[in-house]
């Protein structure tokens, strides 16, 4: 076999490239020179030996493209590539180096269902990284040819999922709904307007993701504002908790000056609720409100209940449940058991079996209740004496 001992020499009869294309043909050879491994010098000159690439194969324009990205020559096979597989975004995740592909998309798509598409894809294939540890098997065979990182793909992400808002226009909520028109005739141009709100919805939040991914918390905290004016809300899965707090915090004006009121409409008090037991509708919302806007009860001025049923008495164990015993006051009893409680219906919430930990619920809330009863008799000892 000839050894080349110059790029001029590479094809040059006798030499491995020469042989594979004597005896497998020119587009495997073209499949060889755009591997990875393969020098990208080696292909460039196969492209000029042989005046460019002249088959029909979309997937060896595709690499022709990755491997000549950085080079003019390499976009149009890239441009030929895409448009011969019908603008397929999934053809664009066997890149490694998609970015030019992406922008000619964006730049030349007239249908915001395929940029959506688009997005939807890049974000699948994010979200297949970030959940790679669990090894779930039907993952590694939809992106079994995935080469960008999880960094690279939420750079994408990012920059499609703005080419989708920057389509659509910023809409909110209210805006969408002052637009509706009545009547049949309004019926197309209203449902068109609901899906135009949805699918910027969606891309705020997966620009939310992508931005957490790259580290930037105020990008995540700008498009979680963008994603509640759209209807949706702002605790968009997979956003920290340290996050979700940080927005919920200045959402409802705890980093302004107190004015000492809490409006009506910010109190939240489910845990001394009958509906207490039905816990799988707390949102991260709720139980923020819970801890930050509960007013502690004036149980002197609760009436005395006229029943036949006697309360039992609240044990030492009931106190220990929470730390504390008979000896602290009302407002820290109520403090520790807002506080443990609401550990306690996180984990409910969290837990995949619907049913797991809903017996330690039920245990504290049935201690409490006996606690409860031993502070309320004690404040209208102490108002009697009074």
């Amino acid at each position: 076999m000839v050894e080349p001992h110059s790029i001029d020499d590479l094809f040059a009869p006798g030499t491995s490239y020469a042989e594979v294309e004597e005896y497998q043909g020119s587009e495997i050879l073209f499949g060889i020179l755009t591997l990875p491994q393969s020098p990208k010098e080696h292909l460039a000159a196969y492209i000029k030996l042989k005046g460019g690439y002249n088959g029909n194969n979309p997937d060896t324009m595709l690499a022709i493209f990755d491997a000549l990205h950085d080079k003019e020559e390499g976009l149009s096979y890239g441009l030929k590539g895409v448009e011969k597989l019908n603008r397929n975004p999934k053809a664009l995740l066997g890149l490694k180096h998609p970015g030019k592909l992406v922008e000619y998309m964006l730049i030349t798509s007239e249908d915001i269902s395929e940029l959506s598409q688009l997005l939807g894809e890049f974000q699948g294939a994010m979200n297949h990284l970030k959940n790679k540890s669990h090894n779930f098997s039907y993952y590694d065979k939809g992106y079994s040819k995935l080469r960008l990182s999880l960094e690279e793909l939420a750079q994408q992400v990012i920059v499609i999922g703005t080419g989708v808002a920057n389509h659509i226009g910023h809409i909110t909520f209210k805006s969408y709904i002052n637009s509706l028109g009545e009547g049949e005739k309004a019926k197309k141009s209203n449902d068109e307007a609901f899906n135009r709100l949805c699918l910027l919805r969606d891309a705020y939040s997966n620009l939310a993701l992508a931005a957490q991914i790259l580290g930037s918390k105020q990008l995540v905290l700008d498009y979680m504002r963008l994603h509640e004016e759209t209807g949706g809300s702002y605790e968009i899965k997979g956003i920290s908790y340290e996050t979700l707090n940080e927005y919920a915090f200045h959402k409802h004006g705890m980093d302004t000056a107190s004015t000492g009121n809490i409006p009506k409409s910010m109190k939240y008090d489910m845990f001394s609720s009958p509906l207490n037991r039905i816990i799988f509708g707390l949102s991260f919302d709720d139980f923020f409100r819970l801890e930050h806007f509960k007013e502690v009860d004036d149980l002197a001025k609760e009436p005395k209940e006229e029943t036949s049923v006697k309360v039992q008495p609240a044990s030492d164990a009931d106190f220990a449940l929470f730390g504390i015993n008979n000896k602290n006051n009302w407002e820290e009893a109520s403090k520790k058991y807002r506080s443990l409680m609401k550990a306690r219906y996180i984990a409910v919430f969290s837990s995949s079996s619907l049913h797991q930990n809903t017996g330690e619920v039920q245990r504290f809330n049935d201690a409490f209740g006996r606690i409860r009863e031993f502070y309320k008799q004690k404040a209208l000892q102490e108002q009697k004496s009074a």
